[in-house]
């Protein structure tokens, strides 16, 4: 009887991930370093104020339009592990296995030590000023310690690791808000010139409007971590459209504002 109890018992994991952890969730994956340099890309791509905040716009549109579609196959196989799941349900072992090979050696680790590399610069900014740049060997090291720092965390606890999320979140949104907050008092100053004309000049190159698009999409990117702890989210037919929807408007308003 124990035997055939145990064999019944389906392993599954618990749901503690709530609407605000959604929304941190999405904020956390989208706002990152992007939106510190793809500006001046999407600036350079469009020539001009006013079809850069279009860009800007239009990017936040073709990402709701991706992100929805994705989330909406999540929530049709309710089953974290994102991609991988996808399609070892509906494809088969061999397409599966080679997503995750993919990932796992290629993608995720290239995309995590950019961004751990990123962080350790802005980190290691703070100790070398007066443009002294730090050295090379200084940066790797931090960009060590923040990406096994945050693996730690990951493995400990997932509500850390959520809690975690949310509080990078708000000092993400933080630290943009500082920077819009400085230049409205610009305005208010009266420095208004770039917003005269704002479609003077305007770029019609089609291959120097798609860069500008791609490097304001890269900033919208990252609000699909979701699919990898779906299980994990409590009623989620609701929270995770919703908390989407949430996370991709402050982002988009955010953004335009910075």
């Amino acid at each position: 009887k124990k035997t055939s109890k145990m064999e019944n018992l389906e392993v599954t994991l618990k749901e503690e991930i709530g609407l605000l952890g959604v929304v941190g969730f999405s904020i956390g994956g989208i706002i990152g370093s992007g939106i510190f340099i793809s500006p001046k890309g999407v600036l350079q791509g469009t020539h001009s104020v006013g079809l850069c905040l279009v860009v800007w716009v239009l990017c936040a549109l073709l990402q709701v339009f991706s992100d929805m579609s994705t989330l909406e196959l999540g929530l049709i196989f309710r089953r974290s592990g994102g991609l991988y799941i996808w399609f070892l349900m509906v494809i088969g072992p061999l397409m599966a296995y080679t997503e995750c090979f993919l990932y796992t050696f290629l993608n995720s680790p290239a995309s995590g030590a950019l961004q751990s590399r990123a962080c350790s610069n802005y980190i290691m900014s703070i100790f070398f000023t007066d443009g002294c740049l730090p050295p090379h060997l200084v940066v790797t090291l931090m960009a060590v310690v923040v990406l096994g720092t945050l693996c730690i965390i990951n493995v400990y606890s997932v509500k850390f690791a959520v809690d975690t999320s949310v509080f990078f979140m708000f000092t993400k949104v933080f630290a943009i808000i500082v920077i819009c907050i400085g230049g409205i008092i610009r305005l208010g100053q009266g420095y208004t010139e770039n917003f005269k004309n704002a479609f003077e000049g305007s770029n019609t190159n089609p291959w120097e409007l798609v860069t500008a698009f791609y490097a304001g999409s890269w900033s919208y990117g990252g609000g699909m971590g979701m699919v990898f702890v779906y299980e994990e989210v409590k009623n989620p037919k609701r929270n995770i459209i919703l908390g989407y929807i949430i996370s991709i408007c402050i982002v988009a308003s955010v953004y335009l504002l910075a």
